[in-house]
């Protein structure tokens, strides 16, 4: 089924263990007839930790971003930020995952 993100800005619960898929929703946030052309998806500004949160099989459609989270520490807090372009504009948005056993 779809993945759904009710609020974008809110907290998601990770397991460490647990591979989930993620959604960015752009819809809202687009100029009418406006779609994703590139986007990047950076954890903690980019910064690398050990066993830090990996993202994979990032993909955009029109008017959406989806990825894979994998692994994370438990008990920390990662910041997922999502920047697109769209034509000549880009803006970001970030989510917090928190790893946590569920």
């Amino acid at each position: 089924g779809s993945v759904q993100m009710i609020n974008d800005n809110i907290n998601k619960i990770k397991d460490p263990h647990g591979i989930l898929v993620y959604a960015f929703h752009w819809q809202k946030y687009l100029p009418e007839n406006a779609v994703i052309d590139e986007h990047w998806i950076t954890v903690n500004d980019g910064i690398e930790e050990p066993g830090g949160i990996t993202i994979s099989n990032d993909y955009h459609t029109d008017t959406e971003v989806f990825f894979l989270a994998s692994g994370g520490i438990l008990g920390k807090e990662y910041d997922v930020t999502c920047k697109i372009r769209y034509g000549v504009e880009v803006d970001d948005r970030t989510m917090k995952i928190i790893i946590n056993n569920r």
